[in-house]
């Protein structure tokens, strides 16, 4: 939705007819390719995406949910700069709309994004934005919540945290005026036996002069979860690794090591340490540590 506005705003699309509520525009390619400052073959690649991307429309008054596509029809002309495109009337009324309401992030860095979750993400952090100043920029999403916001079919939160919300997050750090940072949420439980379950996930609003003090912090707690496993969990078994057929410790010195005597360089160990503090979920122990 949102990389239709930078030719609409700048009259670059010509209409060329309606088929019931089905607008048709031709685009030309150098211009579109030029403003959002991405090659032809980005843009086509881009274009195509969109085709295979919808949306959701809640009509609560008419107790009704309908699922658009952005662009359903995008016809490339051989031999030509032109690309026709199609779009239905709400999603074409939502764009123009929208070239005002969605100032977060540059519509060229837009258009670099790699992830298509990002561009949902943008739409809850403009949501979020909205809300009165004496209300927290706050929103909690249960695990059918977020299927539902990002088309997806998982069965844990864990997996929607890894494959959507991390990889989003350096994503909109980088390229937006505003990005998040998400807590996940676990069920109570009165006792300590076994793992918690996941049961939601909570996004906060943070603005682009906030994203360096957030990225201060988590390496803060990442250091300080990594001195806890040193001190307390000393030759215990935090994870078995199936390839290597061995319990992977940490000695008294501090260091990771393979309990069967194969080697671990400093290197490795710097990766293990970092993806145990992100799939804590998968250690045979658990590491009950203050937040900072």
């Amino acid at each position: 939705m949102f990389f239709k506005v930078a030719p609409i705003s700048k009259g670059n699309i010509k209409s060329t007819g309606r088929n019931k509520n089905l607008y048709t525009f031709k685009v030309d390619i150098l211009t579109m390719s030029e403003f959002c400052g991405v090659s032809k073959r980005t843009l086509h690649r881009n274009i195509k995406k969109m085709t295979e991307t919808s949306i959701t429309i809640i009509d609560k008054q008419n107790k009704s949910i309908e699922y658009v596509s952005i662009i359903p029809r995008a016809k490339f002309i051989d031999g030509t700069n032109i690309i026709e495109l199609g779009m239905f009337e709400d999603i074409y009324i939502m764009c123009k709309q929208a070239v005002s309401r969605y100032t977060n992030i540059n519509l060229n860095n837009l258009m670099k994004l790699n992830n298509k979750h990002s561009i949902r993400l943008i739409a809850i952090l403009e949501k979020i934005s909205q809300y009165d100043k004496n209300v927290a920029k706050r929103v909690t999403y249960s695990l059918e919540d977020l299927n539902g916001i990002f088309g997806t079919n998982y069965s844990r939160i864990a997996e929607i945290e890894r494959k959507i919300l991390k990889p989003t997050k350096e994503e909109l750090d980088s390229l937006s005026k505003k990005s998040f940072v998400y807590q996940i949420n676990y069920e109570k439980s009165t006792t300590l036996k076994g793992r918690p379950r996941a049961v939601s996930a909570t996004i906060d609003l943070i603005k682009k002069e906030e994203v360096s003090n957030v990225k201060r912090k988590e390496k803060l707690e990442f250091l300080e979860w990594v001195k806890k496993i040193r001190e307390e969990y000393i030759n215990e078994i935090l994870i078995y690794h199936p390839d290597i057929k061995a319990n992977l410790r940490v000695n008294p010195q501090g260091k990771l090591y393979w309990d069967n005597g194969n080697g671990l360089s400093d290197s490795k160990a710097k990766e293990f340490w970092r993806w145990m503090y992100d799939n804590m979920d998968k250690l045979s122990i658990n590491v009950f540590y203050n937040s900072l």
